[in-house]
């Protein structure tokens, strides 16, 4: 018809003339035309902040694993003679390997890490932490130790009461489907920041006279 002659030939157009859902998908992710700022926004600040305190609690609780192990061996010298001492070091070992672990999961740290793929899911990730929380929990509780860390106890096994949380916070996130929304959200931030790059090296070859044509700044 006259009437759609504004229509370019072959375009991708749902039979009442708007976009389809897949242009429509691509006008959502188009970055900005002009703007100096990629802000990650609330949401997003929040999921990376969870990131990085579970990290952090993972290395405190690694820490405390080692702290608890280092001074039962010293003081206690009769405890590294008796078989149940023996499988109780080894589970606080496995403990420590988990939590360095986490703390790299959760950094993202490695190839072989990111590439773990039980881990990509958030309720298969939290009910992990939860399982190693509450072994390291146990396993410090559970045998006679010296008056240093029997006095000590409860503040050697708080990152791992943190660290239970977390993971019971992960779990709950991952039931919401919230991992999507964090994912959709950090490529398109990743995508902004492509974007900045773009126009700081267009900037630079057009000369001062069009530096002033990125203005504002864009928030996820």
């Amino acid at each position: 018809m006259a009437g759609r002659g504004y229509q370019s030939v072959g375009a991708d157009v749902d039979p009442v003339g708007t976009p389809s859902s897949q242009q429509a998908r691509q006008a959502l992710f188009q970055p900005p035309t002009h703007l100096t700022e990629a802000q990650r926004g609330a949401l997003l600040t929040t999921f990376i902040v969870i990131s990085y305190l579970t990290a952090a609690t993972s290395v405190l609780c690694a820490f405390s694993v080692i702290y608890y192990m280092v001074v039962t061996f010293v003081l206690d010298d009769l405890r590294m003679f008796t078989g149940d001492a023996l499988v109780h070091d080894v589970v606080l070992l496995y403990g420590l390997v988990l939590c360095v672990v986490i703390a790299f999961v959760e950094l993202e740290w490695t190839q072989a890490i990111r590439s773990l793929t039980v881990l990509q899911s958030w309720t298969v990730r939290g009910l992990v932490y939860v399982f190693v929380a509450l072994v390291v929990f146990q396993e410090m509780g559970s045998f006679s130790a010296t008056m240093l860390v029997a006095r000590n106890l409860r503040i050697v096994q708080l990152p791992s009461v943190a660290l239970f949380g977390f993971g019971v916070l992960y779990a709950l996130m991952g039931v919401l489907c919230l991992k999507r929304v964090r994912d959709s959200k950090m490529a398109r931030y990743i995508q902004l920041l492509s974007h900045l790059e773009v126009q700081a090296v267009v900037r630079r070859n057009s000369g001062p006279n069009r530096s002033s044509a990125s203005v504002g700044s864009y928030e996820l």
